[in-house]
């Protein structure tokens, strides 16, 4: 199947491979996760990475799940990977704008494109896009696409081990601060997915529209 056939699809379709890091202490969170994405109509292409725990500092298991996801899709010469994480919930027409952003991300170079998160400042759009802006200062990347031009640099930067994140995370502080880095970076807009912790910041108009 060429790209622009899978992009007509749906839009998750544009992802060459998927990944949800399942929180395996967390079953019924994990459950309501797959649950959706079966409603979506993509679970048989999702595959389950296991969330490494750290209670101690959760931005080392972040960091080292979505290392070990860019890992696995480098590793299998994937053209782009998506992860999700956390309790991740989809707007109810997300594969529709979804569809139409990506069309548009497969138009212009770029090196991550979020599905969601958090930002304290307006994103600028991308000029002749209408569901793609400029990301600026994202945070919480539960929903998060690499493109496969900077797999080496992330798997060269970031720590493969704890005891490596640990003093990673010291000098550089949390992946959100490297991630912000990147150039050619974009935000579906509007957001397709937020977790229960965004939700009351959503956009008022899409706010109701997310399936739990």
């Amino acid at each position: 199947m060429n790209q622009p056939d899978r992009v007509q699809m749906d839009g998750f379709g544009f992802f060459d491979v998927v990944y949800y890091v399942h929180p395996n202490a967390q079953a019924q969170r994990a459950a309501k996760v797959w649950a959706r994405l079966e409603r979506l109509g993509i679970a048989g292409r999702v595959e389950p990475i296991p969330a490494l725990s750290t209670p101690g500092d959760p931005r080392i298991g972040v960091l080292l799940s979505h290392r070990q996801a860019v890992q696995a899709a480098h590793d299998r010469g994937a053209r782009c990977v998506l992860v999700l994480s956390g309790d991740v919930h989809f707007l109810d027409r997300a594969n529709d704008i979804l569809a139409q952003a990506t069309a548009e991300l497969g138009q212009r170079p770029w090196n991550l494109c979020y599905l969601g998160g958090w930002w304290p400042i307006v994103p600028p759009p991308e000029p002749g896009c209408r569901h793609l802006d400029r990301a600026r200062d994202i945070t919480n990347p539960h929903a998060l696409a690499y493109n496969r031009d900077v797999y080496s640099s992330i798997l060269g930067d970031w720590p493969a081990d704890v005891g490596d994140a640990e003093e990673w995370l010291a000098r550089n502080g949390d992946i959100d601060r490297y991630l912000a880095r990147i150039e050619q970076s974009f935000v579906v807009r509007p957001v397709v997915t937020t977790v229960p912790a965004l939700l009351p910041f959503e956009d008022a108009s899409v706010q109701t529209h997310f399936e739990p």
